[in-house]
């Protein structure tokens, strides 16, 4: 009867996601976007993500922004394109972000 319960506690520990976990650095998508291939060589999504919103700000880039996962990253990358551009229309694509959006509309 113990070992039921230690068996199935560690069962119900598992799968709440306290050991098999995949880490975010694990993930394997990568751009095809020719002008981002160098990023892919990345090892950790991080890097990658941080090395995709770099070449973006580089080349003011709206649709190079639209290549990062992380929707917080691809939001502040959106806002200094529309910035640098002088184009409010870019602060459409920030997602989930009023504040974001809000700053980004006014600074335009």
């Amino acid at each position: 009867m113990k070992k039921r319960i230690i068996a199935i506690s560690f069962v119900l520990f598992a799968l709440s996601g306290c050991i098999i976990q995949d880490e975010p650095d694990t993930l394997h998508y990568v751009s095809s976007r020719p002008e981002l291939s160098e990023c892919n060589l990345e090892k950790t999504v991080n890097e990658r993500e941080s090395c995709y919103f770099d070449i973006a700000i580089d080349r003011n880039s709206e649709i190079l922004c639209g290549e990062i996962g992380s929707l917080s990253l691809k939001n502040i990358c959106m806002q200094k394109v529309a910035q640098a551009l002088s184009n409010p229309k870019i602060c459409l694509k920030i997602q989930n972000d009023d504040m974001r959006y809000t700053e980004c509309i006014r600074r335009t």
